[in-house]
């Protein structure tokens, strides 16, 4: 619970004017002695709730020893620490600030907090940007010049140093997509009091309160979706296209795929706990700091560039320069601070001390982080820094980030059980999910585990490219190599048959529902619906008797142009066509109109989708999860994330096909490839194998191997028997379902009509170029038919046509 504002709970009773020297406890509306007792209460209160509750406190308080009196065990568990969001870009200053708030912190073992920003502070890219970059209310002006684009550098600087940091991290929102401050806001729409209190010489605090950009070119840039025609409440810029969530989601160099970059390095090494320590040589100017043996942070504020140390980059936040002798450095800032307008070129390197570098055990991480912008993160990957004693360490992706305990509890005991029977093999667990508009960056910056999973539509480019490791000879080791599918094999392999990855979890597109709802609406959820027009019949009853969404689809992150490709299929069409060798776009299909124009009928006369047209996967199965949409499209496989991340109960599922029609008709099927990093060793890459054997095939080969990993899903409440394709054959499937039947606990009946039907289905594949790429476009469409009741649905999938069949004709020239 976030308390605003923590410190002015209490007034002194006789209310009297604040003196010209106030001491500690004495001011009459701010930091009273008496507002403890308050929070003790609080926090007695929070204490007696099951499972974890957090008092949060948004404390002005300058003095360090009065802030730190509201952190006692028995009071808040932690508060925004803005002594270090007010200092000013400068090395001796932000050092200063951390070590005065760990040193606060550490007698009342509460964990240090690092925010850059707020509601009430000027934002980082503008902030940073100007001759003084410390922040006080009294300062705030109109006109101060900035350089937002020597903000930007520095923040996405600050985004990194502060993310390395121990304790507790707060982003504001906004921060992560390097929004500026808005000061251009006409006079007659400002709504803050302190801009009116100060006679209108303070801009206010309106400006870093602009609502979010989230999709589009134009204001309200999806902030306000459907029927919704007011403006927002403060006026977005024309400029922020560029600012958009949809935008950055696709460019790995922007603001928001740094953010994500970083945060899941903080979560796997994690950097929210452990030792922190300053680097005693560091070159003066920077901030340098080893957290544990095997990561280290630097951060250049100086006027030069520096050189670094040996280790693996990880992460960085701009370019890295070279040395004359060919090392790496930290670049200095290009040009200089606004106040006098000067730019300076950018001089020979210099060369500042020598850095040791970290002793680096198993999967370590360097982190290096640089001036007024410039940051990197470096990490060494378990190739090269294997245990003393002889065994292979490898990181291999676990569950999605959000999964349930009981889920993760479920694959640490698998983890146990293959390092017991290899003993020579130390695994990792890293959490990982694959997003189109991410992945890039991820796969940039370095992040990704040793053993990592890609989409079918993904792994062929990727493998020829050279961006994943050739386990052509460890795979044909295995003694089910020649029974694989062989069409499913193929997307593993490049254009040489050489063999990246094995396929695994291969699904097809069925209709996800709730049981529940539907039995709540007056609908059979035994008879779930069989045509399309059946699914808007059905949705709008569940609709208007139970007001929630009757029926939903995905919209962002790549997802709604992959359901839109399905529902394209389900009527017959194709979003590209292959002949004679070339391929054509053909978003502008027939079928793709019909399906546009269904969804259309669906939102503007039925109202039976719901008022959020900004879902991604996850997203999605929240709502579904909570029970505010009863049907969606979905992948057949997905009832195992509902239950790990949503906590549905599988009695509430329900799986039937999607509806098929006319000539050409089927579902679309995918699935996901396991793969190597590709500068993983020969010995990583074989120990990689080796977990990908044990972890997604044994289930379905070996009898002795599926019971084990199906007690395990048991024991700890996972789904067994979720609907699942053919990797090998049916008859191998359906041997395999036999050996663990008095295990499966996901209820036959409620997906017997998905299973019963599917393989009477015609699958068809993704679209095999650019996929992603198409699947993004398609999300503006489906985002503009669903927001915009007079969208030329025609001319978007034209343009969608023109924007992707540019892509493919570039790859064949």
């Amino acid at each position: 619970m976030r308390i605003d504002s923590a410190a002015l709970l209490v007034k002194d009773p006789e209310l009297r004017e604040v003196p010209d020297v106030v001491g500690p406890g004495e001011h009459p509306t701010e930091d009273r002695d008496e507002i403890h007792d308050i929070y003790r209460g609080w926090r007695a209160v929070a204490d007696t709730y099951p499972g974890t509750r957090v008092l949060v406190g948004e404390l002005w308080v300058p003095d360090i020893d009065r802030f730190v009196q509201y952190l006692r065990p028995d009071e808040l568990h932690t508060a925004f620490n803005f002594d270090f969001l007010a200092r000013p870009w400068d090395a001796a200053e932000l050092r200063a600030s951390i070590d005065a708030t760990l040193a606060a912190h550490a007698p009342v073992h509460a964990p240090s907090t690092w925010v850059l920003s707020n509601h009430d502070v000027t934002r980082p890219v503008t902030r940073y940007g100007r001759a003084d970059s410390s922040f006080a209310f009294l300062d705030k002006r109109f006109g101060t010049p900035t350089d937002l684009d020597l903000g930007t550098r520095r923040a996405r600087a600050a985004a990194l140093l502060t993310g390395a940091l121990p304790g507790s991290l707060y982003i504001y929102q906004g921060d992560e997509l390097g929004l500026p401050e808005v000061e251009d806001i006409p006079r007659e729409l400002l709504q803050d009091p302190m801009h009116y209190r100060s006679g209108g010489v303070d801009p206010g605090r309106d400006g870093c309160r602009v609502p979010l950009p989230w999709s589009g070119d134009l204001p309200p840039y999806g902030f306000s979706t459907g029927a919704v025609s007011a403006a927002p409440w403060l006026p977005q810029p024309a400029s922020w296209a560029r600012y958009t969530v949809q935008s950055e989601a696709a460019d790995p160099r922007s603001m928001l795929a740094l953010y994500r970059a970083a945060l899941r390095i903080r979560r796997a090494e994690p950097l929210g706990d452990g030792p922190f320590a300053w680097l005693d040589d560091a070159p003066e100017g920077t901030l340098a700091f080893r957290r544990g043996d095997a990561f280290l942070s630097i951060t250049n504020l100086a006027g030069h560039p520096v050189p670094l140390p040996a280790g693996e980059l990880l992460l960085a936040s701009d370019e890295l320069g070279q040395a004359a002798d060919g090392s790496r450095e930290l670049p200095r800032l290009h040009g200089v601070a606004p106040s006098t307008a000067a730019s300076h070129g950018e001089p020979s390197p210099e060369k500042g001390k020598t850095m040791k570098s970290p002793r680096t055990v198993g999967a370590a991480v360097l982190a290096l982080t640089a001036l007024a912008g410039v940051a990197a993160l470096s990490g060494c990957s378990s190739s090269g820094d294997q245990p003393a004693n002889g065994q292979v360490a490898i990181t291999v992706a676990s569950l999605i980030p959000g999964s349930s305990d009981d889920a993760f509890k479920q694959f640490n005991q698998r983890v146990k059980e293959f390092e017991k029977a290899n003993p020579d093999i130390l695994v990792k667990p890293v959490e990982y999910q694959w997003t189109g508009p991410t992945f890039s960056a991820q796969l940039a910056a370095g992040t990704l585990p040793d053993v990592f999973n890609v989409p079918f539509t993904d792994s062929k480019s990727l493998a020829n490219a050279g961006q994943l490791a050739d386990i052509t000879s460890e795979v044909k080791k295995l003694p089910y190599a020649g029974r694989f599918n062989q069409s499913l094999l193929s997307v593993a392999k490049n254009d040489s048959g050489d063999i990246f990855g094995i396929p695994y979890g291969p699904y097809a597109y069925g209709l996800s529902y709730n049981r529940d709802l539907f039995t709540k609406a007056g609908l059979d959820p035994d008879k779930p619906p069989t045509s399309w027009d059946e699914i808007r019949t059905d949705a709008k009853q569940i609709s208007d008797k139970l007001h929630i969404a009757g029926f939903m689809v995905f919209t962002s992150g790549n997802t709604g142009g992959w359901a839109l490709t399905e529902q394209t299929y389900a009527r017959g069409g194709r979003m590209e066509v292959t002949k004679d060798g070339t391929t054509t776009v053909t978003a502008d299909n027939e079928q793709t109109v019909d399906a546009l124009k269904f969804l259309q009928k669906m939102r503007w006369d039925d109202d039976s989708l719901g008022s959020n047209f900004n879902l991604d996967w996850s997203g999605m199965n929240q709502y579904f999860g909570s029970g505010q949409t009863a049907m969606y499209p979905s992948g057949s496989d997905v009832l195992t994330s509902l239950v790990q991340q949503n906590k549905v109960d599988p009695k509430d599922y329900g799986l039937a096909l999607i509806p098929t029609e006319g000539t050409g008709s089927g579902v679309l099927s995918g699935g996901n490839v396991a793969v190597v990093a590709p500068n993983a060793s020969k010995a990583e890459q074989q120990a990689s194998v080796k977990w990908i054997d044990f972890y997604y095939m044994q289930k379905l080969l070996d009898k002795k191997s599926a019971i084990a990993d199906a007690k395990s899903l048991v024991a700890n409440k996972q789904p067994v028997g979720v609907p699942q394709l053919p990797i090998f054959d049916k008859k191998q499937l359906d041997t395999s379902l036999g050996w663990i039947d008095s295990y499966i606990n996901v209820p036959k009946a409620n997906v017997a009509a998905f299973q019963n039907g599917i393989f009477d289905q015609t699958i068809i594949p993704e679209p095999a170029k650019h996929t992603q790429e198409l699947y993004g476009a398609l999300d503006s469409v489906v985002q503009a038919v669903l927001t915009d009741k007079n969208a030329d649905i025609t001319a978007l999938l034209k343009g969608v046509n023109t924007q992707v069949q540019a892509l493919i004709d570039a790859d064949a020239k």
